[in-house]
Protein backbone atom coordinates (compact mmCIF):
# COMPACT_ATOMS: atom_id res chain seq x y z
CA UNK A 1 0.00 0.00 0.00
CA UNK A 2 1.36 3.34 -1.17
CA UNK A 3 1.87 6.47 1.49
CA UNK A 4 -1.33 8.23 -0.14
CA UNK A 5 -3.39 5.31 0.88
CA UNK A 6 -2.00 4.73 3.89
CA UNK A 7 -2.63 8.33 5.10
CA UNK A 8 -6.82 7.99 3.83
CA UNK A 9 -7.13 4.52 6.05
CA UNK A 10 -4.99 6.36 8.97
CA UNK A 11 -7.90 9.32 8.95
CA UNK A 12 -10.60 6.86 8.47
CA UNK A 13 -9.69 4.98 11.70
CA UNK A 14 -13.07 4.76 13.67
CA UNK A 15 -15.34 5.57 11.27
CA UNK A 16 -14.70 3.01 8.29
CA UNK A 17 -12.35 0.04 7.85
CA UNK A 18 -12.49 0.22 4.09
CA UNK A 19 -12.56 3.39 1.42
CA UNK A 20 -14.25 2.47 -2.09
CA UNK A 21 -12.92 5.70 -4.47
CA UNK A 22 -14.95 5.75 -7.82
CA UNK A 23 -14.00 9.18 -8.72
CA UNK A 24 -11.48 9.64 -10.82
CA UNK A 25 -9.62 12.72 -9.88
CA UNK A 26 -9.26 10.17 -6.06
CA UNK A 27 -8.05 7.06 -8.59
CA UNK A 28 -5.17 9.29 -10.31
CA UNK A 29 -4.17 10.95 -6.90
CA UNK A 30 -3.92 7.69 -5.32
CA UNK A 31 -2.16 6.06 -8.16
CA UNK A 32 -0.47 8.72 -10.56
CA UNK A 33 -0.34 5.72 -13.25
CA UNK A 34 -3.78 5.21 -13.59
CA UNK A 35 -5.98 3.62 -15.62
CA UNK A 36 -8.61 5.82 -17.83
CA UNK A 37 -11.35 3.96 -15.64
CA UNK A 38 -11.88 1.88 -12.84
CA UNK A 39 -12.60 2.12 -9.32
CA UNK A 40 -10.30 1.43 -6.09
CA UNK A 41 -10.83 -0.40 -3.08
CA UNK A 42 -8.44 0.59 0.32
CA UNK A 43 -8.59 -1.49 3.31
CA UNK A 44 -6.35 -1.12 6.85
CA UNK A 45 -2.99 -3.43 4.82
CA UNK A 46 -4.17 -3.42 0.93
CA UNK A 47 -5.31 -1.42 -2.28
CA UNK A 48 -7.05 -2.44 -4.80
CA UNK A 49 -7.70 -1.61 -8.43
CA UNK A 50 -11.07 -3.32 -9.76
CA UNK A 51 -11.25 -2.64 -13.33
CA UNK A 52 -13.44 -4.60 -16.12
CA UNK A 53 -11.72 -6.15 -18.98
CA UNK A 54 -11.88 -3.21 -21.36
CA UNK A 55 -9.24 -1.47 -19.30
CA UNK A 56 -7.43 -4.31 -17.22
CA UNK A 57 -4.63 -4.38 -19.95
CA UNK A 58 -3.89 -1.01 -19.56
CA UNK A 59 -4.12 -1.15 -15.47
CA UNK A 60 -1.90 -4.31 -15.08
CA UNK A 61 0.58 -2.44 -16.80
CA UNK A 62 0.58 0.96 -15.64
CA UNK A 63 0.16 0.39 -11.39
CA UNK A 64 2.89 -1.69 -9.83
CA UNK A 65 3.15 -3.89 -6.58
CA UNK A 66 -0.92 -2.90 -6.59
CA UNK A 67 -3.59 -5.82 -6.67
CA UNK A 68 -5.35 -5.26 -10.23
CA UNK A 69 -8.53 -7.51 -10.38
CA UNK A 70 -10.56 -7.97 -13.49
CA UNK A 71 -14.31 -7.63 -12.42
CA UNK A 72 -17.16 -9.38 -14.44
CA UNK A 73 -19.68 -8.19 -11.60
CA UNK A 74 -18.36 -5.57 -9.36
CA UNK A 75 -20.46 -5.91 -6.50
CA UNK A 76 -19.34 -9.71 -6.66
CA UNK A 77 -15.55 -9.15 -6.34
CA UNK A 78 -15.97 -6.21 -3.73
CA UNK A 79 -17.92 -9.16 -1.59
CA UNK A 80 -15.25 -11.56 -2.29
CA UNK A 81 -12.69 -8.89 -0.68
CA UNK A 82 -15.40 -7.84 2.38
CA UNK A 83 -14.84 -11.88 2.99
CA UNK A 84 -11.31 -12.06 2.77
CA UNK A 85 -10.52 -8.78 4.46
CA UNK A 86 -13.71 -9.38 6.82
CA UNK A 87 -14.69 -5.59 6.12
CA UNK A 88 -17.42 -3.82 8.91
CA UNK A 89 -18.01 -0.55 7.08
CA UNK A 90 -17.34 0.78 3.82
CA UNK A 91 -16.93 4.61 3.64
CA UNK A 92 -17.87 6.02 0.19
CA UNK A 93 -17.56 9.26 -1.51
CA UNK A 94 -20.83 11.42 -1.22
CA UNK A 95 -19.77 13.13 -4.26
CA UNK A 96 -19.44 10.90 -6.32
CA UNK A 97 -21.60 8.48 -5.99
CA UNK A 98 -25.61 8.10 -6.83
CA UNK A 99 -28.20 8.01 -4.71
CA UNK A 100 -28.92 4.75 -6.74
CA UNK A 101 -25.61 3.17 -6.17
CA UNK A 102 -25.59 3.88 -2.53
CA UNK A 103 -28.68 2.20 -2.02
CA UNK A 104 -27.97 -1.00 -4.19
CA UNK A 105 -24.47 -1.09 -2.21
CA UNK A 106 -26.18 -0.95 0.85
CA UNK A 107 -28.50 -3.99 0.14
CA UNK A 108 -26.07 -6.11 -1.86
CA UNK A 109 -23.88 -5.90 1.30
CA UNK A 110 -26.18 -5.70 4.20
CA UNK A 111 -26.49 -9.90 3.98
CA UNK A 112 -22.61 -9.81 4.80
CA UNK A 113 -22.89 -7.80 8.10
CA UNK A 114 -21.14 -5.09 6.22
CA UNK A 115 -22.57 -1.21 6.23
CA UNK A 116 -21.98 0.91 4.26
CA UNK A 117 -21.24 4.52 4.93
CA UNK A 118 -22.11 7.52 2.42
CA UNK A 119 -21.25 10.80 4.35
CA UNK A 120 -18.65 13.41 2.75
CA UNK A 121 -15.91 12.06 5.35
CA UNK A 122 -14.00 10.37 2.21
CA UNK A 123 -14.18 13.32 0.40
CA UNK A 124 -12.84 15.72 2.93
CA UNK A 125 -10.15 13.41 4.02
CA UNK A 126 -8.78 13.12 0.06
CA UNK A 127 -9.53 16.56 -0.50
CA UNK A 128 -7.35 17.84 2.18
CA UNK A 129 -4.81 15.80 1.28
CA UNK A 130 -4.79 16.99 -2.10
CA UNK A 131 -4.73 20.44 -1.48
CA UNK A 132 -1.05 20.50 -0.96
CA UNK A 133 0.46 19.47 -4.13
CA UNK A 134 3.45 17.43 -4.04
CA UNK A 135 6.82 18.29 -6.57
CA UNK A 136 5.76 16.11 -8.77
CA UNK A 137 2.09 17.39 -9.33
CA UNK A 138 3.70 20.92 -9.33
CA UNK A 139 5.65 19.87 -12.05
CA UNK A 140 2.78 18.81 -14.10
CA UNK A 141 0.16 21.71 -13.23
CA UNK A 142 3.49 24.13 -14.73
CA UNK A 143 3.23 21.90 -17.40
CA UNK A 144 -0.01 21.83 -18.51
CA UNK A 145 -0.06 25.62 -18.80
CA UNK A 146 2.45 25.78 -20.74
CA UNK A 147 0.60 24.21 -23.11
CA UNK A 148 -2.21 26.11 -22.67
CA UNK A 149 0.45 29.48 -23.46
CA UNK A 150 2.13 27.86 -26.09
CA UNK A 151 -1.84 28.14 -28.36
CA UNK A 152 -2.82 30.65 -26.71
CA UNK A 153 0.61 33.05 -27.73
CA UNK A 154 -0.08 30.90 -31.21
CA UNK A 155 -3.74 31.82 -31.71
CA UNK A 156 -2.89 35.45 -31.01
CA UNK A 157 -1.57 35.82 -34.76
CA UNK A 158 -4.64 34.73 -35.92
CA UNK A 159 -7.35 36.93 -33.84
CA UNK A 160 -8.82 39.71 -36.21
CA UNK A 161 -11.97 40.49 -37.77
CA UNK A 162 -14.28 37.76 -38.88
CA UNK A 163 -13.08 35.10 -37.12
CA UNK A 164 -15.41 33.47 -35.11
CA UNK A 165 -15.22 32.90 -31.08
CA UNK A 166 -15.60 28.66 -31.99
CA UNK A 167 -12.66 28.86 -34.82
CA UNK A 168 -9.85 29.93 -31.76
CA UNK A 169 -11.43 27.89 -29.36
CA UNK A 170 -10.94 24.87 -31.51
CA UNK A 171 -7.60 26.18 -33.07
CA UNK A 172 -6.46 26.67 -29.34
CA UNK A 173 -7.58 22.80 -28.58
CA UNK A 174 -6.28 21.28 -31.36
CA UNK A 175 -2.64 22.95 -30.57
CA UNK A 176 -2.55 21.79 -26.93
CA UNK A 177 -3.28 18.13 -28.00
CA UNK A 178 -1.09 18.21 -30.46
CA UNK A 179 1.61 19.55 -28.21
CA UNK A 180 1.04 16.49 -25.54
CA UNK A 181 -1.98 17.49 -23.65
CA UNK A 182 -4.14 14.78 -22.82
CA UNK A 183 -7.66 17.08 -23.18
CA UNK A 184 -8.95 20.31 -22.09
CA UNK A 185 -9.40 21.48 -18.50
CA UNK A 186 -12.98 22.80 -19.38
CA UNK A 187 -15.58 24.26 -22.16
CA UNK A 188 -13.46 27.10 -23.08
CA UNK A 189 -14.83 30.30 -22.30
CA UNK A 190 -14.01 32.72 -25.43
CA UNK A 191 -16.67 35.60 -26.17
CA UNK A 192 -16.54 38.88 -27.97
CA UNK A 193 -18.10 41.89 -28.18
CA UNK A 194 -21.46 42.30 -25.48
CA UNK A 195 -20.82 38.68 -24.98
CA UNK A 196 -17.83 39.28 -22.65
CA UNK A 197 -20.12 40.67 -20.18
CA UNK A 198 -21.39 36.71 -19.73
CA UNK A 199 -18.76 35.43 -16.92
CA UNK A 200 -19.09 31.78 -18.52
CA UNK A 201 -20.53 32.61 -21.85
CA UNK A 202 -20.12 29.23 -24.22
CA UNK A 203 -17.68 29.81 -27.36
CA UNK A 204 -19.99 30.91 -30.03
CA UNK A 205 -20.40 31.72 -34.36
CA UNK A 206 -20.34 35.06 -33.69
CA UNK A 207 -17.57 36.86 -35.68
CA UNK A 208 -15.11 39.44 -34.16
CA UNK A 209 -15.15 42.94 -35.42
CA UNK A 210 -13.05 45.08 -35.01
CA UNK A 211 -13.47 47.20 -31.77
CA UNK A 212 -14.58 43.87 -30.11
CA UNK A 213 -13.04 43.01 -26.62
CA UNK A 214 -12.19 39.29 -26.74
CA UNK A 215 -11.89 37.03 -23.70
CA UNK A 216 -10.19 33.57 -23.99
CA UNK A 217 -9.97 31.69 -20.33
CA UNK A 218 -8.49 28.04 -21.49
CA UNK A 219 -6.78 25.37 -19.80
CA UNK A 220 -5.05 22.07 -20.45
CA UNK A 221 -4.76 18.42 -19.09
CA UNK A 222 -1.75 16.60 -18.91
CA UNK A 223 -1.36 13.27 -16.84
CA UNK A 224 -4.96 14.38 -15.57
CA UNK A 225 -3.71 18.49 -13.91
CA UNK A 226 -5.49 21.21 -14.79
CA UNK A 227 -4.15 24.21 -15.72
CA UNK A 228 -6.35 27.82 -16.08
CA UNK A 229 -5.74 31.52 -17.53
CA UNK A 230 -7.75 34.36 -18.76
CA UNK A 231 -6.47 37.29 -20.83
CA UNK A 232 -8.73 39.90 -21.96
CA UNK A 233 -7.63 40.97 -25.83
CA UNK A 234 -9.70 44.24 -27.70
CA UNK A 235 -9.92 43.58 -31.97
CA UNK A 236 -7.61 46.79 -33.28
CA UNK A 237 -8.77 49.17 -30.26
CA UNK A 238 -10.49 49.44 -27.02
CA UNK A 239 -12.77 52.89 -25.98
CA UNK A 240 -11.12 54.78 -23.48
CA UNK A 241 -13.64 53.19 -20.46
CA UNK A 242 -12.52 49.62 -21.65
CA UNK A 243 -9.00 50.92 -21.11
CA UNK A 244 -10.11 52.29 -17.88
CA UNK A 245 -12.07 49.48 -16.46
CA UNK A 246 -9.33 47.19 -17.42
CA UNK A 247 -6.24 49.37 -15.24
CA UNK A 248 -9.23 48.60 -12.36
CA UNK A 249 -9.20 44.90 -12.85
CA UNK A 250 -5.54 44.36 -13.17
CA UNK A 251 -5.05 46.80 -9.81
CA UNK A 252 -6.96 44.05 -8.19
CA UNK A 253 -5.78 41.34 -9.25
CA UNK A 254 -2.07 42.42 -8.72
CA UNK A 255 -3.39 43.66 -4.94
CA UNK A 256 -4.63 40.11 -4.71
CA UNK A 257 -1.61 38.39 -6.02
CA UNK A 258 0.34 40.51 -3.48
CA UNK A 259 -1.95 39.17 -0.92
CA UNK A 260 -1.44 35.65 -1.88
CA UNK A 261 0.83 33.72 0.96
CA UNK A 262 1.25 31.18 3.52
CA UNK A 263 -1.01 31.80 6.87
CA UNK A 264 -2.94 34.30 5.25
CA UNK A 265 -6.99 33.54 5.22
CA UNK A 266 -8.69 33.05 1.23
CA UNK A 267 -11.69 35.05 2.64
CA UNK A 268 -8.96 38.31 3.28
CA UNK A 269 -7.59 37.66 -0.40
CA UNK A 270 -11.08 37.88 -1.46
CA UNK A 271 -11.87 40.90 0.29
CA UNK A 272 -8.70 42.85 -0.73
CA UNK A 273 -9.27 42.12 -4.11
CA UNK A 274 -12.98 43.09 -3.76
CA UNK A 275 -12.55 46.47 -2.14
CA UNK A 276 -9.89 47.63 -4.99
CA UNK A 277 -12.99 46.98 -7.49
CA UNK A 278 -15.59 49.07 -4.88
CA UNK A 279 -13.02 51.72 -4.62
CA UNK A 280 -13.91 52.66 -8.26
CA UNK A 281 -17.61 51.72 -7.99
CA UNK A 282 -17.50 48.53 -9.63
CA UNK A 283 -18.70 46.30 -6.33
CA UNK A 284 -21.88 45.60 -7.51
CA UNK A 285 -20.26 44.40 -10.80
CA UNK A 286 -17.95 41.85 -9.68
CA UNK A 287 -20.07 38.65 -9.20
CA UNK A 288 -18.30 35.83 -8.65
CA UNK A 289 -15.36 34.71 -6.53
CA UNK A 290 -11.69 35.76 -6.67
CA UNK A 291 -10.82 32.39 -7.52
CA UNK A 292 -9.82 28.74 -6.56
CA UNK A 293 -7.78 26.01 -5.72
CA UNK A 294 -6.53 24.00 -9.70
CA UNK A 295 -5.14 20.33 -9.51
CA UNK A 296 -6.70 17.26 -10.42
CA UNK A 297 -10.20 19.19 -11.07
CA UNK A 298 -10.55 22.79 -12.19
CA UNK A 299 -12.16 23.41 -9.51
CA UNK A 300 -11.34 22.32 -6.21
CA UNK A 301 -10.32 23.71 -2.83
CA UNK A 302 -9.98 25.77 -1.57
CA UNK A 303 -12.59 28.84 -2.80
CA UNK A 304 -10.60 32.12 -2.66
CA UNK A 305 -13.95 33.53 -1.36
CA UNK A 306 -15.43 36.20 0.67
CA UNK A 307 -16.62 33.84 3.11
CA UNK A 308 -13.84 30.84 3.19
CA UNK A 309 -11.86 30.84 6.48
CA UNK A 310 -9.51 28.16 5.04
CA UNK A 311 -5.75 29.25 5.55
CA UNK A 312 -3.84 29.47 2.89
CA UNK A 313 -0.39 26.98 2.72
CA UNK A 314 2.95 26.78 1.29
CA UNK A 315 2.09 23.60 -1.77
CA UNK A 316 -1.64 25.11 -2.39
CA UNK A 317 -2.18 25.93 -5.98
CA UNK A 318 -4.61 28.56 -6.59
CA UNK A 319 -6.35 31.46 -9.67
CA UNK A 320 -6.75 34.75 -8.57
CA UNK A 321 -9.17 36.35 -11.10
CA UNK A 322 -11.24 39.42 -10.76
CA UNK A 323 -13.66 40.98 -13.20
CA UNK A 324 -16.19 43.32 -14.27
CA UNK A 325 -18.92 43.07 -16.06
CA UNK A 326 -20.93 45.71 -17.44
CA UNK A 327 -24.53 43.60 -18.76
CA UNK A 328 -25.02 43.97 -22.54
CA UNK A 329 -22.44 46.15 -22.69
CA UNK A 330 -18.48 44.41 -22.09
CA UNK A 331 -16.48 42.72 -19.63
CA UNK A 332 -12.84 42.50 -18.47
CA UNK A 333 -11.20 39.42 -16.29
CA UNK A 334 -7.51 38.98 -15.81
CA UNK A 335 -6.84 34.97 -14.26
CA UNK A 336 -3.37 34.17 -13.30
CA UNK A 337 -2.65 30.72 -11.74
CA UNK A 338 -0.30 30.71 -8.21
CA UNK A 339 1.59 28.22 -6.41
CA UNK A 340 1.25 29.69 -2.57
CA UNK A 341 4.53 29.58 -0.79
CA UNK A 342 5.82 30.34 3.04
CA UNK A 343 7.00 34.30 1.36
CA UNK A 344 4.42 34.72 -1.11
CA UNK A 345 3.66 32.93 -3.96
CA UNK A 346 5.04 31.91 -7.40
CA UNK A 347 3.00 32.97 -10.41
CA UNK A 348 2.93 30.59 -13.16
CA UNK A 349 1.12 32.40 -15.94
CA UNK A 350 3.39 34.46 -18.09
CA UNK A 351 1.90 35.68 -20.38
CA UNK A 352 1.48 39.74 -20.83
CA UNK A 353 -1.38 41.74 -19.13
CA UNK A 354 -0.22 45.07 -17.63
CA UNK A 355 -1.67 46.57 -20.88
CA UNK A 356 -4.98 45.31 -23.20
CA UNK A 357 -3.25 43.31 -25.60
CA UNK A 358 -4.63 44.35 -29.45
CA UNK A 359 -5.02 42.08 -32.26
Amino acid sequence: MNEIARKIMDKLAGIADSAFVTSSSGRIYIFSNSPSEGFVLLTKSEAYVLTDSRYFEEASSLIKDVNVLCFTNLKETIKSLIKKHKLKKIALEKKHVTVQNFYSFRESFRSLGTSVICSSRLDRIISDLRVIKSEKEIKKIKEAQRLAEFAFEKVLTEIRSGVTEREIALKIEFLMRKNGASGIAFDFIIVSGERTSLPHGKCSDKKLKNGDLLIIDIGAVLDGYHSDMTRTLCVKSASEREKNIYDVVLKAQLAGIDAVKHGVLAGDVDKVVRNVIKNYGYDKNFIHNTGHGVGLEIHEAPQISVNCDTMLEAGMVITIEPGIYLPKKFGIRIEDMLLVTKDGCKNFTTIPKETLISC
